[in-house]
């Protein structure tokens, strides 16, 4: 399934995209990851309770990632990086006790 900005009435950094994502596929989103490379994308998938693994583009290098499950500078699969499972994405998100 796709759903991208032309499917929806409001782009990001309104959680609409999400938000009919997780309605069609009829799924939580503490059963989702998003992948995002910008704040806006960010945003959406927070607003939608969505963990959300960054990847920043020449772009949006400069821009800060607050709240995000982790940031990462590329998905490459080498061994110098890390790949986050969903359950390591949620604890992340989970406020410190």
């Amino acid at each position: 399934m796709i759903v991208t900005g032309e499917d929806v009435a409001r782009k990001k950094p309104d959680p609409e995209v999400y938000a009919r994502t997780l309605t069609a596929l009829d799924l939580p989103a503490s059963a989702c990851a998003a992948i995002e490379d910008s704040l806006n994308g960010l945003d959406a998938a927070r607003d939608c309770g969505i963990a959300t693994l960054i990847t920043p583009s020449f772009y949006t290098t400069h821009e800060r990632f607050d709240g995000a499950a982790m940031v990462r500078a590329s998905l490459d699969a080498s061994p110098a990086v890390s790949v986050a499972t969903l359950d390591d994405m949620i604890a992340a998100m989970e406020p410190a006790s």
